[in-house]
């Protein structure tokens, strides 16, 4: 006679391991958590916040948005352009007439210093404006805002030339 427990004890192992992955596959699809990285410019009562929202299960692809929280809390929130995979980093930059500039790959956002508003129709970063750092992720630490000396500057070049 066959016993044929072992292999039914093998298949319920394997059975209860796909329904857990499929329950964590269906929790980061139905409510993924959100990263926030927040930085306050110098002289600044505003604080910018780059959000960055998964929108694939398990692949490195988000859903970007910038925000500014201004010091009586109230936020104005714009999306950016999406990243769908290697291009999270935005650089912040700060020009002559104290607007600070959002870098992405594929947008740049005029953020003004005095109403904190957020265009996102800018052409380009002003000639001579001050690098003041990025907002990426860093393996091990996770997402962060980098000063000048942690990240320099870089292309922002999305076909990486």
């Amino acid at each position: 006679m066959n016993d044929t427990r072992p292999l039914y004890g093998l298949l319920r192992k394997v059975a209860l391991a796909g329904a857990a992955l499929m329950v964590f596959l269906a929790w980061r699809v139905v409510d993924p958590p959100t990263y926030e990285v927040a930085y306050t410019p110098p002289a600044s009562a505003n604080r910018l916040v780059a959000r960055f929202t998964p929108t694939h299960a398990y692949l490195a692809e988000y859903a970007r948005s910038l925000a500014v929280v201004r010091s009586d809390g109230s936020r104005t929130e714009v999306p950016l352009a999406a990243d769908t995979g290697g291009y999270s980093r935005g650089q912040l930059y700060q020009a002559d007439d104290g607007a600070l500039y959002y870098k992405g790959y594929f947008d740049i956002a005029r953020i003004d210093s005095v109403t904190g508003e957020i265009n996102v129709s800018s052409p380009e970063v002003p000639a001579g404006a001050l690098y003041l750092g990025a907002f990426d992720y860093v393996r091990d630490t996770g997402w962060r805002f980098l000063l000048p000396a942690e990240s320099p500057e870089q292309s922002m070049d999305a076909s990486g030339g």
